[in-house]
């Protein structure tokens, strides 16, 4: 890491060396770091050869940025290139393949996870920015968002960096002009938002993981493994084909899901339609599982479709949802009847029972104003 300037009492800062101050440089040369460590080519079976150091990567990218998406760490990572000594494939150190096929104490020492570790990119993300991304990416975040939010935080570390130069400076002393010029901006490369996506797909369906399977494979394996012993409902949904992309994500019209009585999702798939011959394969491979013994069965449509689950499941009992279950009920009722409002509060109080607590909750939140910043008296609600 690059040192605080050691300058002379009375001596300005030098803006030059002040933008780097605090700035890691990583150096990857495995060999050094462990000696005696024996680097086999990440081929794997297809290749017995041995690396053996070539030259320092600095012709097509140069130094590799390691940026963080709150954009306090500034790393740069020169990588040292090994040639195999049989297939004669040059890998970089910092290199996902070869990251990979190291030691696990050896892997931690640099701060990107294998699976976003592109030889060809300038950029690399800290794995604490890709573990959060892997988070939030699908349901909470747009890769546009983290996009913005990187060249945000290291806009803001900029401004700090100038805050912490021109405070240097005592008395009529005249600060240098700052030199964090648009060339050294630009020169960071930081990562597009398309760049992030490709990032982001491809090390789901990666399996450079200490357990050997990508995460898109485990998922599979626990979307497999949910048991049902009670219930389980069936729809169909649209919002959410907005996270898919490709011509899968283009020629679907519908997301088909399901749900067992512990909330856990045990089948989903994109179908071109909601027919149901379009989701009659993932239905019966559900039917196939050893330990999916539903009893009853839940749909917005009952009894439409009620047949197909009926030949999955003979004993099966289906069910209307609560909601459209209600809801055909209310639309006979005719709204400008005096006795409207009650009618319905009077049904909903025979349909189902609100939980106690939840509604205390509600009705505090109404009266101390904190729900929509208005006070509720006991009439009101």
């Amino acid at each position: 890491m690059v040192p605080r300037d050691k300058r002379a009492p009375g001596h300005s800062p030098d803006p030059a060396f002040h933008e780097i101050e605090g700035t890691e440089i990583i150096v990857a040369r495995w060999e050094l770091a462990l000696p005696g460590l024996q680097l086999s080519c990440p081929r794997g079976d297809d290749c017995c050869g041995s690396l053996i150091h070539d030259r320092m990567c600095m012709a097509d990218t140069g130094c590799t940025l390691i940026c963080s998406l709150d954009g306090k760490r500034r790393a740069y990572a020169f990588s040292m290139a090994y040639k195999c000594s049989e297939c004669d494939k040059i890998w970089s150190a910092i290199e996902g393949a070869l990251l990979n096929a190291l030691p696990e104490h050896l892997r931690q020492a640099y701060p990107v996870d294998p699976r976003y570790a592109y030889s060809s990119s300038c950029t690399q993300l800290e794995r604490a920015t890709t573990r959060l991304l892997a988070c939030w990416a699908v349901t909470y975040l747009t890769f546009d968002a983290c996009a913005d939010r990187i060249l945000e935080a290291y806009g803001e570390c900029f401004e700090d960096l100038e805050m912490d130069y021109f405070s240097q400076f005592e008395g009529d002393a005249t600060p240098s002009r700052y030199t964090l010029s648009e060339d050294f901006i630009a020169g960071l490369k930081l990562p597009p938002a398309q760049r992030i996506k490709e990032w982001y797909t491809k090390a789901e369906k990666s399996d450079w993981t200490w357990y050997g399977r990508s995460s898109f494979m485990r998922y599979t394996i626990e979307m497999q493994m949910v048991k049902c012993a009670k219930t389980f409902n069936y729809d169909h949904h649209w919002a959410t084909l907005s996270n898919f992309g490709g011509k899968a994500g283009t020629a679907a019209k519908a997301i088909f899901t399901t749900c067992t009585e512990t909330g856990e999702i045990p089948a989903v798939c994109l179908v071109p339609s909601t027919s149901t011959r379009d989701y009659a394969h993932a239905a019966e491979q559900l039917a196939r599982r050893p330990h999916f013994e539903p009893k009853g069965l839940w749909s917005d449509i009952f009894p439409n479709g009620f047949g197909f689950w009926k030949l999955l499941f003979p004993s099966i009992l289906g069910h209307l949802g609560l909601f459209h279950w209600l809801d055909r009920i209310i639309r006979t009722l005719r709204k400008r009847h005096k006795n409207y409002r009650r009618a319905i509060t009077e049904l909903l109080e025979c349909a189902y029972e609100l939980e106690s607590k939840d509604r205390n909750n509600v009705i505090q939140a109404l009266q101390d104003g904190t729900m929509n910043n208005k006070f509720h008296t006991q009439s009101d609600i």
